[in-house]
Formats: C-alpha cells, sequence, structure tokens
C-alpha cells in the first residue's frame, strides 16, 4: 500500500503498517462524515432569556453585556468557560494556559467567529489576573455568571 519502506523492515511489519494505515484513513473519514452531520444539524433551542453577563475587560469592568451581543457582527460565537470559581485565589492552571494560547491567536480566530472566554469569579478578579497574564486581545464577560434579565 504504502510505498515508503524503512531500513531493514519485514514483511510482517510492512504489512501490519499497511494495514494500520488504512484503519486510520477509514477513522479519519468517520471522523470527517461526522463533522459533516453536526455542521448540517437543524437550529436547536432558542434560549428561554437573554442572558446577562459582566464584562471582565478594562475599561468595561463591571458593565452589563447581553448574551446575544457577545456575537457583535458575526454568527457564530465560540464561548470558552475556564474554571475559576467565585471564591478562588486563581484560576485553573491549565484553563489559563489556554486562554493564554487564545489571546495570542484571537486574530485568526475571530476572523470567522466571536471568541469569549467566562468565568464564575468576580469581575474585578477576572480583570487583574488578565493583566497580571497580559492578555489583552480577548474578551472576557463573565462576572457571576449567566443571570436572566
Amino acid at each position: 500500500m504504502s510505498e515508503l519502506r524503512y531500513p531493514n523492515e519485514s514483511r510482517e511489519y510492512r504489512d501490519a503498517r499497511d494495514l494500520l494505515l488504512k484503519d486510520e484513513q477509514e477513522l479519519i473519514d468517520k471522523v470527517k462524515s461526522v463533522a459533516e452531520r453536526r455542521r448540517n444539524l437543524p437550529p436547536g433551542g432558542e434560549l428561554k432569556e437573554d442572558y446577562v453577563f459582566q464584562w471582565a475587560n478594562d475599561g468595561k469592568v463591571g458593565k452589563s453585556v447581553k448574551f446575544s451581543e457577545l456575537f457583535a457582527d458575526k454568527n457564530t460565537l465560540l464561548l470558552y468557560s475556564f474554571m475559576y470559581g467565585p471564591s478562588w485565589d486563581k484560576p485553573c492552571p491549565s484553563c489559563t494556559s489556554l486562554v493564554d494560547g487564545f489571546d495570542r491567536t484571537w486574530y485568526q480566530v475571530t476572523q470567522d467567529a466571536a471568541f469569549v472566554a467566562i468565568a464564575k469569579a468576580p469581575a474585578d478578579r477576572i480583570n487583574a489576573w488578565a493583566k497580571q497574564r497580559g492578555w489583552s486581545q480577548i474578551d472576557l464577560p463573565p462576572g457571576l455568571g449567566p443571570r436572566p434579565t
């Protein structure tokens, strides 16, 4: 199947690798098929209310923002919920690392979708953490989490 050969490989090894390659390609095809079906799902249920969050970005800390406004001019919203509880001193280290990366690649992600990160910690603490981490691109509308209007 594969033209690639390794020095001194056995026929048994090549046959096993070729079989594995076939299985891997079938798996890739299945994942692509499922992704296509997901993209073609009909619209889901509508929210009962337009939830309100509090901004945690500098200059907007504590100001209200509706869920519908988080989309801005995009029709898709990517929402990352990072673990930072109301009584925690610091957020989850893994989540922090991910948000570090999101902040650095924000320009690319937001070409086709709006992107925000939310947490349950108070907006002023999230803002302080964002400053400490150097987050400057990512929208942070967390506050105490969603509250119906």
